[in-house]
C-alpha cells in the first residue's frame, strides 16, 4: 500500500466480565487504529531474531505497567475498587428460566481507563476491569419484586496487556491478564489457565474485542475523535487534502530535510506505543511490490520508491511524508496534528533518497484490486506452508513458536494448531481486518499482500489438529 493507505489492516471461570465478558485481542499486532487506512512507513529488519526464550518478568521500562501485577505476572485484586473505581454497569443473571434473579454482576474500571475507552474506542495498555459477582436477596418491595446484592461469590480481574509481557504465564494471553478471587478470600488468586477456564464464553463478542460492551452503559458513548483525523484514506473515498489537514506542512516546505535524521525517525521513532515506521513498511533496494527485500511479509507495501508514485503526488501534496503523519496519529498514538515541521521535512528527505521512477516500488497501487476478502471455506490450506508464512509475516510483531518477533513485540505469542474450528473465521477476519472492525490494533493484510491461498495455508497451521 502507499503511504496514504494503512497496512492493509468455559466462561471467565464461567462468568467472564458480564456473565462472561472478557477482552481478547488475538493477533493484536499493532496499537490504536480505527476505521482509517492511513499509512505507516517501514523497512527491513536490522538484526537477526534471537532464539532466547521469551522473558517471564517485566522489562525495566514496564516496571510501572500496573500496580496490580507483580514481576512474574501475578495478579492482585484492587483493594479499593468499590470506592475508587467507576461503576460501568450491572447485569442480572437468571440461572434458570422463569426463576428469580440469582446473581448480580457489577463491573468497575478506573476513571482514566474509561476516559481512554470513550476517546479511542478500546481499552489502553494497563487498563483494569473488575467484576463483582454477588448472590441476591429476592423480596417484594413497594416498587415490586426486587433482587439486590447479598454475599460476594467471586471477583474477576482483567488487566490489559498490549505487549504480551508474560508469554510463559498461563494467566496471560490474547491481550489480557485474567484473575479470579473467591469471595471467602480476596487475597488469593485461584485461576490456573485462562485458555481452559475463560475463553469459550466470549466467542459471541469477538468483534467488540471480547467485551460485552452492550451491557455496560458507560461504554456506549460514541468515541471522541479529533476532526483532523476524520478523513478517508487513499482508495477509500474522496481524496484527502493532507496539506490542508496538517498546517505544519507550510513550515516544512521552507526547511531543508536531513536524510540521516529522517532515516533515524523511520527506524526508531515511537510516540505512544511500540510502533515504528519500519514495522509496517520495508525500505530496501531489493523491495518489489510483492516482496520485502529482507524476506519478511509486512502488512504494508514496501516504500523504497514511494515518493515517485503519482497517486501520492496527486493526493493533495507531493510530500510523501504527510501520509506517514496520518500513521503517527492513527497507529502510533500521536495527537493531531502529529509530526513537527522538522520531522516532516527530515522524513520526506529520507523517502526521496530511495529508488527512482524506474524502481519496482514506484508503481501505483491498484486500489480496484486491493481487497480484504475472506474465503467461503477454510479447507485447502497447507499447514507446512502456513508455518513458513507465519515465520515471514506474523513474526514481524509476534513471537512465533520459539522464534522471537523480528521487529517489535506488539502482540501476544502465537502457536500452531491452537485455534478451534469455531474460531477460524474470526481468525481470518483479524488477519484481513477490513475497516478495523475485527481488531482495532492490527493492520490488515489485503489480498495484494497475502492472497487467499496464503491465508488458507496460515489458517491450516493455526487450526487445532
Amino acid at each position: 500500500m502507499s503511504v496514504l493507505d494503512v497496512l492493509g489492516r468455559s466462561a471467565l471461570i464461567r462468568s467472564g466480565l458480564v456473565v462472561g465478558s472478557a477482552v481478547l485481542a488475538g493477533l493484536a499486532l499493532v496499537q490504536t487504529a480505527h476505521s482509517l487506512r492511513g499509512a505507516a512507513l517501514a523497512q527491513e529488519s536490522q538484526s537477526e531474531p534471537s532464539l532466547d526464550p521469551p522473558p517471564v518478568t517485566v522489562d525495566s521500562e514496564d516496571e510501572a505497567f500496573s500496580p496490580y501485577v507483580d514481576a512474574t505476572g501475578g495478579i492482585s485484586l484492587p483493594t479499593d475498587f468499590e470506592t475508587k473505581f467507576v461503576h460501568i454497569g450491572t447485569v442480572s443473571v437468571e440461572k434458570k428460566s422463569e426463576e428469580p434473579v440469582s446473581e448480580l454482576h457489577g463491573t468497575y474500571t478506573r476513571a482514566e481507563d474509561l476516559e481512554a475507552f470513550l476517546r479511542d474506542g478500546h481499552f489502553p495498555d494497563g487498563a483494569v476491569l473488575v467484576k463483582d459477582v454477588r448472590a441476591t436477596t429476592n423480596s417484594k418491595l413497594t416498587t415490586g419484586a426486587a433482587a439486590y446484592g447479598a454475599d460476594v461469590k467471586v471477583w474477576f480481574v482483567m488487566i490489559k496487556d498490549a505487549k504480551g509481557r508474560f508469554p510463559n504465564n498461563d494467566l496471560w494471553g490474547d491481550g489480557w491478564g485474567w484473575g479470579l478471587f473467591e469471595g471467602k478470600d480476596r487475597t488469593k488468586q485461584v485461576a490456573v489457565n485462562y485458555r481452559t477456564e475463560c475463553r469459550s464464553c466470549h466467542v459471541p463478542v469477538k468483534k467488540s474485542d471480547w467485551v460485552y460492551t452492550q451491557c455496560y452503559p458507560a461504554l456506549n458513548a460514541a468515541p471522541k475523535k479529533a476532526a483532523s483525523t476524520d478523513v478517508p484514506s487513499e482508495g477509500q473515498g474522496e481524496r484527502p487534502d493532507l496539506a490542508a489537514m496538517f498546517p505544519q506542512w507550510n513550515d516544512a516546505q521552507r526547511l531543508r530535510g536531513d536524510v540521516a535524521a529522517g532515516r533515524e525517525y523511520y527506524l526508531s521513532k515511537t510516540v505512544e506505543n511500540t510502533m515504528t515506521c519500519q514495522v509496517c513498511h520495508s525500505f530496501n533496494a531489493k523491495d518489489t511490490m510483492t516482496a520485502d527485500g529482507d524476506g519478511l511479509i509486512r502488512a504494508g507495501f514496501p516504500i523504497f520508491a514511494s515518493a515517485q508514485r503519482t497517486n501520492i503526488k496527486n493526493s493533495g501534496t507531493n510530500l510523501a511524508a504527510l501520509g506517514g503523519n496520518v500513521c503517527v496519529i492513527h497507529f502510533m498514538g500521536g495527537a493531531a496534528p502529529g509530526m513537527t515541521a522538522a520531522e516532516l521535512a527530515n522524513l520526506d528527505a529520507f523517502l526521496k533518497s530511495g529508488g527512482d521512477k524506474d524502481h519496482a516500488t514506484a508503481r501505483n497501487i491498484d486500489y480496484g484490486k486491493a481487497a480484504w476478502t475472506i474465503p467461503e471455506s477454510f479447507s485447502g490450506g497447507n499447514p507446512e506452508r502456513g508455518k513458513d508464512l507465519a515465520l515471514q509475516s506474523c513474526i514481524t510483531c509476534h513471537n512465533v513458536g520459539d522464534q522471537k518477533a523480528k521487529l517489535v513485540e506488539a502482540g501476544g505469542p502465537l502457536e500452531g494448531h491452537s485455534y478451534g474450528p469455531d474460531d477460524l473465521k474470526e481468525l481470518a477476519l483479524q488477519i484481513r481486518n477490513p475497516d478495523y472492525k475485527h481488531n482495532s490494533e492490527m493492520p490488515g493484510y489485503t489480498d495484494l499482500r497475502l492472497n487467499n491461498q496464503q491465508l488458507l495455508d496460515l489458517i491450516a497451521w493455526f487450526a487445532a489438529k
